[in-house]
């Protein structure tokens, strides 16, 4: 479903979702009072998850956004 924030979910190696990791799987990240879209992930090689996406800007257009969420 659509959010205004960055939604971030994780799985463990099996498929299944990680039920001890944020809220039963998932991890809502807002950045902005906008419309903030996480476009792609990474997982390191450390376990951190890397997502970058965009965000509203102050002038006209978007800005984009990284963020990095410990394990």
């Amino acid at each position: 479903y659509m959010t205004d924030d960055f939604w971030i979910g994780r799985y463990l190696s099996n498929g299944a979702v990680d039920q001890s990791w944020g809220s039963a799987g998932q991890l809502q990240v807002p950045i902005t009072a906008g419309t903030d879209r996480s476009i792609a992930l990474l997982v390191q090689t450390d376990g951190k998850i890397v997502a970058v996406g965009y965000v509203p800007s102050d002038s006209n257009g978007d800005d984009v956004a990284l963020i990095r969420l410990c394990p």
